[in-house]
């Protein structure tokens, strides 16, 4: 009995992590800047990802929320003067 509860407990685990992704959020910088460790930076990131939650928040499909947000998220960097480091 133990064991079949070891092998279901691993199972599970196994099942949970395999569906876990990691997914990198691309890194603002100014130009003419090399590092996006800045303070202002860091603002600027908070207050564009607070702006993309609640316009992610308004829809009722989650997918399409972060699509939206993600989009909101961009558009707010953007307009502040960043781009994308490459």
């Amino acid at each position: 009995m133990r064991t079949l509860l070891l092998a279901a407990f691993l199972a599970i685990t196994l099942l949970g992590c395999a569906g876990m992704t990691y997914v990198t959020r691309p890194i603002w910088v100014k130009p003419g800047e090399t590092s996006d460790k800045n303070p202002q930076n860091d603002k600027d990131d908070r207050e564009c990802n607070y702006d993309a939650k609640k316009v992610a928040a308004t829809f009722s499909d989650p997918f399409m929320g972060r699509l939206r947000g993600e989009e909101i998220f961009d558009a707010c960097m953007k307009s502040r003067g960043y781009v994308h480091l490459k």
